[in-house]
């Protein structure tokens, strides 16, 4: 199966691919630091266990590796702060390419002494299976490691090489490159499904969060908002007030009309509502023909010139499907501070009914 990948998601994958490969070199690096470190140890304080020929030599490999290893371990708390993807990239690449480099010459230590190339097929098998890089970077790096070590063997011996020793190295370097091609496909496979999913999550999420009918907030976020509001008020004391708006007979619409018609008008409603007030204000579906406004950062006043913007509105629209005038009774509360938003609400809804007491199409705060 072919996996287009977009651009914007490429960056994505390249982002992504970034960071975990800084967390791969910092674990390399830890496992270094120690294996190496007793190595070292070792090497200096007990006679024979490096070859008396190569002792120097390995002694420099594991130094160096210790020193690159303490090096990377402190430029990958910087880089985690502060740097690009693009830095952290480059970073990842000098980085194994060392490292891939002191392996190697602790390969060709370990074939003049045993004949073995044991830290070469690791550092190919690192690379072919846990780094993440493009195909073309990764055959790059895993041809040159098998060309360095044929150019080191053969310089450190002084003789050419035998055929089945480089046969070894390049069939060693021909498997990892295929199962670095297989291992890229599976994870660029893999992450493509992940971003899939992660978007059908967040779209579910949103869901959950809105009114079928209207596409406005529904009753359940609205209450995540007047908690935030509240932190908000008590931290900052910026106030904000709600609206509860009500269509007037929207019952005899129903009756009459049918209920097509007034979820017509819901609708329609919704999308006056959602004109009327400013982006940052949050719209809510509270019940039935019942809308909840939270105007963020609005006092009573300010609550009271919206309101009445959105009456006028809807007195003069005409709703589809119904002959008259559609008309909307408001009331309006400010958060003091002192109630919880349950009585808060609560004094929205009693200015609400005290509209509809006086003869509808008004507002009371």
């Amino acid at each position: 199966m072919v996996i287009l990948i977009k651009q914007s998601d490429k960056n994505n994958y390249v982002k992504f691919f970034s960071i975990q490969n800084i967390n791969i070199i910092r674990l390399m690096s830890f496992i270094i630091l120690n294996v190496f470190g007793i190595y070292f140890i070792l090497g200096i304080a007990i006679k024979g266990i490096l070859p008396d020929n190569l002792k120097n030599y390995y002694t420099l490999v594991y130094l160096i590796s210790i020193i690159m290893s303490l090096l990377y371990l402190v430029i990958i708390c910087i880089l985690k702060k502060k740097c690009s993807i693009r830095v952290i990239r480059y970073f990842n690449l000098t980085a194994v390419s060392i490292y891939s480099f002191c392996l190697i010459c602790l390969s060709t230590l370990d074939s003049i002494n045993t004949n073995e190339i044991i830290p070469f097929i690791m550092a190919q098998l690192i690379l072919a299976i846990i780094y993440r890089e493009t195909n073309l970077i990764l055959v790059n790096l895993l041809s040159g490691n098998a060309l360095l070590l044929i150019f080191l063997l053969h310089s450190f011996t002084g003789t050419s090489l035998g055929i089945l020793r480089i046969i070894d190295i390049l069939v060693y370097s021909l498997i990892s490159i295929v199962l670095a091609f297989l291992n890229n496909k599976s994870h660029k496979k893999n992450y493509h499904i992940s971003v899939k999913l992660e978007e059908k999550t967040k779209e579910l999420e949103i869901l959950s969060y809105r009114d079928s009918l209207t596409g406005v907030f529904n009753r359940r976020y609205l209450y995540f908002i007047l908690e935030n509001e509240k932190s908000r008020f008590l931290r900052n004391a910026k106030s904000f007030s709600i609206m509860m708006a009500d269509i007037d007979h929207f019952k005899k619409i129903n009756d009459s009309f049918g209920h097509l018609t007034g979820d017509s008008v819901l609708f329609e409603f919704s999308a006056i509502v959602t004109g009327v007030c400013r982006d940052e204000d949050i719209i809510t579906r509270f019940g039935g023909e019942e809308f909840l406004i939270i105007l963020i950062g609005a006092s009573k006043k300010t609550a009271c010139s919206a309101a009445e913007r959105l009456r006028k509105e809807i007195e003069d629209y005409t709703f589809k499907g119904v002959p008259y005038p559609v008309t909307v009774s408001i009331g309006i509360a400010e958060f003091s501070g002192n109630e919880n938003i349950d009585e808060l609400i609560k004094k929205a809804d009693e200015k609400l009914y005290l509209a509809k007491r006086k003869g509808r199409n008004r507002i009371e705060s």
